[in-house]
Parts: structure tokens; C-alpha cells; sequence
């Protein structure tokens, strides 16, 4: 599960999410999901896709399902989506976060319902799988913290960012769902760490990893 919350600002975005993943090696892949020996590693949840824009999502995808997503191109997913795509199981819901970089330009949707739709500026998003409460309360953090302006800057986006990171880095503890913050800031053409907090992740490795599930110590 990821936790993951987006702000769409004016000519700026801010997207955010965990870090933690966790996975099987391929020797423990015939146990069931309760017995397996499960390795956590911190790691970016926005990825890099083949058009250089990012994407996250909350879903079950195998690796060959995910490479796939991410090979696909921002107009092809805002025009058909995933819907008619049959090289998707489609067995649960996959809400999809795209940041296109070029203009910082935030999508969201469900995929296997509809393709990707532009966010508005002023728009926010969460989701967090099945967990419906740590959504709705980043939301509420956010309505807060845009009560009384108008004004969607950087600035703006900043002080949202440190809302959700002391949301995320509290509610961590006592969880398996996710663990970690970090958020990025989008202006056209740039992208940059806004913070990046380990929390409970403290000295996991932390990796990149690919759509294609390779990880990258």
C-alpha cells in the first residue's frame, strides 16, 4: 500500500508520498503472502516513466503489468486509459498519480474506469488503498491550510508539504501500510526534493527501483 497526496498549484505541483516497499525474494514467492520473509526498503514511490514524467499508484501490479504502465505515454492514458488494455488483470482498483513535468500538470484517475484527468489549480488528492481515514485527513489538513487564499505558489506549496510530513512521519508508527515521507515541488521543466524524511525507515537500505521491479542499491 502507498500512501500518496498531491496539490495542484499555479504553474507549480506538489506530489507526495511514503517510501517504504516491501518485497519477497523469488525463493519465498510459492509461500503465501503471511509466511513470506519480507525485506523493507526505502525507496521513491513516484517513478520515473519512459516520457520522462512521473507516476505513482495504489494498486497490485506484477512487474510485467507495471513495466507496462509506465511505458505508456501521457497522451495515450489521458485519451483510452487502461480499460480496454488486456494486458491488465484488473482484479483491484488502480489509482494512478501522473506529475507531466513540462508544464507541472497533475492527472489522477482510476484506470480501469477511466483515463487520466487534468487537476485544476486548487485541486488535491489522496489516496492511501482501502484506508479511506488517512485520505480523508489529508484532505482536512489540506482544506486548512487553503482556507482564506488564492495565492497556489511554491511558497504555498511548501508550507502544505511540511503539514503532510508531520502527518505521515506521526501516523507511520503502528502501521504496515507505509512509513517515510517525501515530497517533490514542480515548476515547468524542473523537479526538486522538497523534503525527504526516513521516519521509521531509519537505516533500511534505500534503493531505486524500476517499473520492471529491478532495484538499484
Amino acid at each position: 500500500m502507498t500512501l500518496i497526496a498531491v496539490f495542484q498549484g499555479r504553474k507549480c505541483a506538489l506530489i507526495a508520498s511514503d517510501l517504504m516497499h516491501r518485497f519477497a525474494e523469488s525463493d519465498q514467492l510459492h509461500l503465501s503472502p503471511e509466511k513470506r520473509e519480507w525485506i523493507t526498503l526505502a525507496s521513491d514511490k513516484f517513478r520515473k516513466t519512459a516520457a520522462g514524467d512521473y507516476l505513482a499508484f495504489n494498486g497490485r501490479l506484477n512487474t510485467e503489468e507495471s513495466a507496462r504502465l509506465y511505458s505508456k505515454s501521457l497522451d495515450e492514458l489521458v485519451t483510452v486509459g487502461l480499460k480496454h488494455d488486456e494486458g491488465f488483470r484488473k482484479d483491484y482498483p488502480l489509482t494512478a498519480f501522473y506529475a507531466s513535468i513540462h508544464d507541472a500538470q497533475l492527472y489522477a484517475a482510476d484506470l480501469y474506469l477511466d483515463p487520466l484527468i487534468p487537476f485544476e489549480g486548487g485541486r488535491a488528492s489522496a489516496s492511501c488503498g482501502t484506508s479511506y481515514r488517512h485520505s480523508q485527513e489529508l484532505m482536512g489538513i489540506t482544506k486548512r491550510i487553503r482556507s482564506g487564499t488564492r495565492i497556489f505558489d511554491k511558497e504555498f506549496l511548501e508550507r502544505l508539504s511540511r503539514e503532510y510530513e508531520k502527518y505521515f512521519i506521526e501516523h507511520e508508527k503502528g502501521t504496515d501500510d507505509f512509513g517515510g515521507y517525501v515530497a517533490h515541488i514542480i515548476t515547468p521543466r524542473k523537479m526538486r526534493v522538497h523534503s525527504r524524511n526516513l521516519g521509521k525507515l531509519e537505516g533500511c537500505k534505500e534503493a531505486r527501483i524500476l517499473p520492471n521491479g529491478e532495484a538499484y542499491f
